[in-house]
């Protein structure tokens, strides 16, 4: 495929003078750059000063620091352009714009605020406000917190992207304490007013190499060519640019269905513990329904079941069935690894349910339990396991594993091979009694080989104790 692009050097205050908007597109991954490397964003830029024992200072001359490349892509002069590569920086740098205005507008400097908060959000020619940073996946909390000088009525974070948002601004304004910077030699008999200039000039003439396409459509194979290899990048993001690709620009409004359904995908996550993101949900999920890949494989494997197999006439129905799947296994996983009684309307049939997921996710220690249950609850719903034998599953896998890996300290990585395969033959099952002859084969028989010998359960047990602190023991025990 053939790409045609303009590539020229330039800086961010040039960027940002010519272009009102950068969009981040559906298919982008969220922003989620840890305190590691945005700190050392703003030490980069801050080093990139010089010392006083260098003949330039930060009160005059800087070295140039350069940030990298950023694909964009859209039309030649267009005002707002999308963002295929450079995401994380440019949202790194937005914050660090509204963390300087803030400590400037609250030492009494609001004209050097208002100026530095026009490369946030500044009035358009009809004098309306314009974000510059513009991203579905964070609104409104991006809108209202970071992009507002009065965080007064700014949303609360509700998803794992916008706490990373959170973070990254509280860290920012931290750093930029007066007492902070200068305590720092390179700002050494500084005003903090000069500092607070200083840094962010220094963020303005840093120079970047922009690439963009006129071709909004050929943004998503920019964007897989340009990852595919990246370190650190998750497959979900991947697969996220490979769904929403044939989405784009769809005539019946697909896109933004298909974009709802990633949202309620991510709001179901976090619905009772705000620290389960999608890549540990997602893997868990293809390998009880598709098969057992190791995270460096997700992509090809999703590519193997979906793109070298459908047409592209046909896909689009295949996505769309996908995402409705992961849709409704990522509300069925909340309920596994927080399991409530309220899950099955309150009825005490299912207590033993719930005390069985409860004493695998918050006491056992494995995660793998959970490509089996994920088909378990999939059988029930569909009538070919009973309420009974879906006890007697939970409560052998329970058992086993508290007698396997935590009393006969067995390794865990027994359990993935073959729970995955026992999860995909049972989705495959069309009848009870297939379904019967599948879990006596690949779950009750396939682990008795791994059963323990009862002196080493004895050892074990006999040294557990139960004392009034709160400890792993005191419910082993229970």
């Amino acid at each position: 495929m053939n790409f045609n692009f303009d590539s020229n050097a330039t800086t961010i205050k040039n960027l940002f003078k010519k272009y009102n908007q950068f969009r981040i597109p559906i298919f982008q991954r969220d922003y989620s750059w840890d305190p590691l490397y945005y700190n050392e964003f703003l030490n980069d830029i801050i080093n990139s000063l010089g010392s006083e024992n260098e003949p330039e200072t930060a009160s005059g001359s800087s070295k140039n620091y350069f940030i990298g490349t950023m694909v964009l892509s859209g039309a030649t002069g267009s005002a707002a352009i999308d963002v295929v590569d450079g995401q994380q920086r440019l949202t790194v740098i937005t914050i660090l714009f509204s963390a300087i205005s803030k400590r400037l507008k609250e030492n009494g400097f609001q004209k050097l605020a208002d100026a530095t908060f026009r490369y946030v959000q500044e009035e358009d020619d009809n004098g309306e406000l314009k974000q510059h940073l513009i991203s579905d996946s964070s609104f409104p909390f991006l809108e209202s917190f970071i992009q507002s000088l009065d965080h007064t009525h700014a949303a609360s974070p509700k998803t794992l992207e916008q706490e990373s948002l959170e973070n990254t601004y509280n860290d920012f304004y931290k750093a930029l304490d007066a007492n902070v910077l200068q305590a720092r030699p390179v700002f050494r008999n500084m005003d903090y007013r000069d500092i607070l200039i200083t840094i962010r000039d220094q963020l303005l003439s840093a120079s970047i190499i922009e690439i963009t396409t006129k071709n909004k459509n050929s943004a998503y194979k920019i964007f897989e060519i340009l990852n595919a290899k990246g370190k650190g990048l998750a497959s979900i993001d991947l697969i996220k640019n490979s769904v929403f690709e044939v989405y784009y620009n769809d005539k019946n409004g697909l896109e933004q269905i298909a974009s709802d359904r990633w949202r309620t995908i991510q709001t179901n996550l976090r619905k009772r513990d705000s620290n389960i993101g999608l890549a540990t949900f997602y893997r868990q999920y293809w390998i009880s329904k598709y098969e057992k890949v190791t995270n460096a494989k997700l992509y090809d494997s999703f590519k193997k079941a979906f793109i070298d197999k459908y047409p592209s006439k046909d896909i689009k129905g295949e996505y769309m069935h996908f995402l409705k799947s992961m849709e409704t296994e990522s509300d069925e996983y909340i309920k596994i690894v927080h399991p409530l009684l309220d899950d099955y309307d309150n009825r005490q049939e299912y207590k033993p349910v719930v005390q069985s997921l409860e004493s695998l996710s918050r006491v056992l220690g494995i995660k793998q339990y959970i490509v089996v249950v994920f088909a378990l609850l999939e059988l029930k719903k569909n009538k070919y396991i009973t309420l009974q034998k879906l006890k007697e599953c939970l409560r052998f896998i329970e058992s086993f594993v508290f007698m396997y890996t935590d009393m006969g300290k067995g390794q865990a990585n027994i359990y993935e091979a073959r729970f995955s395969r026992l999860a995909i033959k049972l989705r495959e099952s069309t009848s009870k009694t297939e379904t019967d002859a599948i879990i006596k084969d690949l779950l009750y028989e396939n682990l008795k080989e791994k059963r323990i010998d009862y002196s080493i359960f004895e050892d074990s047990f006999t040294k557990l104790t139960f004392s009034k602190s709160n400890n792993l023991d005191n419910k082993l025990s229970k």
